[in-house]
């Protein structure tokens, strides 16, 4: 079986586009965040509409970076640990 260079370019573009979807990070619903933090959805809530847990809102849903939501928990664990010492 002969490939031909559209073929090829064809594959090349395919692998273009899986990297890229793996180059943009998870997203996560406020269920995700919760359970994952081992919090209350509330409480991810209070924590995002206060500003301390970055979100985004899209139409009527609040969504999180899986990046925030762990630069959120190092911050904490950082807070306790300075207040702890």
């Amino acid at each position: 079986m002969k490939i031909t260079g559209e073929v090829i370019d064809n594959m090349n573009g395919i692998s273009d586009i899986a990297g890229n979807i793996n180059q943009h990070p998870k997203i996560l619903t406020i269920q995700e965040v919760a359970d994952l933090l081992r919090l209350h959805r509330s409480t991810v809530s209070r924590y995002a509409q206060a500003g301390t847990l970055k979100s985004y809102v899209i139409g009527s849903r609040r969504l999180f970076k899986e990046s925030d939501v762990w630069s959120f928990f190092d911050n904490q664990v950082a807070r306790i640990a300075s207040e702890g010492a």
